[in-house]
């Protein structure tokens, strides 16, 4: 249903009435105004950036000095949208951007495949790279963005534009990281947030520790919720009002060996957080309290296969190669962490507790699987790893592994050759 790319045609067939609609229509029509709705905001973007080129070259032939050609532009898009000038100003910078750098991601919009909101992540991420560099991000950017949600977007843009200046990169995430800092911002009712910007590892590994401990306190019988134990645990640790000690913090860090050995300066990925700069892991990878592990990756789209066992300790290896796999939650579209490891078969029915009958889920999209009318079967039309969701109107939903360095990391060929493994 509505498979043509004539939007207007769309717009005739769903503004028709359709009070009699099944649930599987509904579903249809949703998906028909989201296309609809990406076709509108990329023509107005056109027409927002065409106003502004306009208003340049009238202000430039009244004579006025060059700051302040097309300076107030954004005030009438805010009076014709309604919103805040700030707003008005945002609005006439993505438009801007889109049309003169990213022809890739316009076309995609105009064809209802990218939404605005995925569009202004890769405009907005691309900022930072010189005109001549933000073609080659935007092309591979525009049909990851038709795949992804908004926020694997935003990593996966962030990787490409880490990738594409790596020295600038380094730059910036070396003066970041030197840019460390904690306070304290007032809240309501009798409450502050205690914030802290800190070296991307160091944050995740607080976190870890703090959810691990409580999570084992949770488990040993505690009667706290998980954000309370969290909370008290920080207090007493950072205060020195207790003793507690968690057990050993991993921090994962998955980077290639050509960037490891210095061959390349690929992102690589911190598990938790997202790219981080080849210099940056490198650091990490060579410290004198690091281990290295072996992940089996396909030589085609870059998922994880296997995992090597020689570790420390072999407790968990299997969950934590799934986790390796899979890196946030298979749920189609969602990117909540790893909580539950789902047997695609039940067990109950059979189903071996193995990696190729298994898939990494958050609580609340585990529990969804099990409600009526929801199906999690393996897809027999995608690459390997692949499983399918079916909703309770019948309509098919496809989950594959990411590849082991993240979205983001594959080339334009990789993209098209995993769309051909479908």
């Amino acid at each position: 249903m509505f498979e043509t790319d004539d939007m207007a045609a769309v717009v005739s067939v769903l503004a028709a009435a359709a009070d009699q609609a099944d649930p599987e229509e509904r579903v249809d029509r949703i998906v028909a105004w989201e296309r609809v709705v990406a076709w509108a905001q990329a023509r107005q973007a056109r027409e927002v950036a065409a106003l502004a080129d306009q208003r340049v070259r009238a202000d430039a032939a009244a004579g006025a000095c060059t700051s302040d050609q097309g300076r107030y532009v954004a005030e009438e898009v805010a009076l014709a949208r309604m919103v805040s000038p700030m707003a008005g100003g945002q609005h006439v910078a993505f438009a801007c951007g889109l049309v003169a750098d990213h022809p890739a991601t316009l076309a995609a919009m105009l064809a209802g495949r990218v939404g605005a909101l995925a569009a202004r992540t890769i405009v907005r991420e691309c900022m930072m790279l010189p005109p001549e560099l933000r073609g080659q991000v935007d092309a591979a950017a525009a049909v990851e963005a038709a795949e992804l949600t908004p926020g694997q977007v935003r990593r996966a843009v962030a990787r490409r534009v880490t990738a594409a200046d790596p020295e600038a990169a380094e730059r910036r995430a070396a003066a970041a990281r030197r840019d460390r800092c904690v306070s304290v911002l007032p809240g309501d009712d009798g409450t502050a947030a205690l914030w802290a910007r800190l070296p991307a590892e160091q944050a995740v590994a607080c976190w870890n520790a703090l959810d691990g401990h409580a999570r084992g306190l949770r488990s040993a019988g505690d009667s706290r919720p998980l954000h309370d134990i969290r909370c008290d645990t920080l207090v007493e640790r950072v205060t020195g009002t207790a003793a507690a000690q968690g057990p050993p913090v991993e921090v994962g860090v998955v980077i290639s060996a050509a960037t490891l050995l210095g061959l390349d300066s690929a992102p690589a990925t911190l598990h938790g957080y997202g790219a981080l700069p080849a210099g940056v892991a490198r650091e990490l990878a060579t410290s004198s309290n690091a281990w290295l592990r072996r992940l089996v990756t396909d030589p085609i789209d870059g998922r994880v296969l296997t995992i090597d066992t020689r570790r420390r300790r072999f407790d968990g290896l299997l969950r934590k190669l799934i986790i390796a796999r899979d890196q946030e939650c298979r749920g189609p579209g969602c990117t909540g962490t790893i909580r539950d490891i789902d047997h695609l078969l039940p067990h109950a029915a059979g189903g071996p507790t193995t990696a190729t009958n298994s898939q990494g889920l958050c609580t609340r999209t585990h529990t969804c699987r099990h409600h009526p009318g929801w199906k999690v079967t393996t897809s027999p039309d995608t690459a390997v790893g692949g499983v399918e969701w079916t909703t309770p109107t019948g309509h098919r939903y496809q989950s594959r592994p990411p590849p082991a360095l993240g979205h983001g990391s594959h080339t334009h060929e990789q993209l098209l050759a995993r769309r051909l493994r479908q």
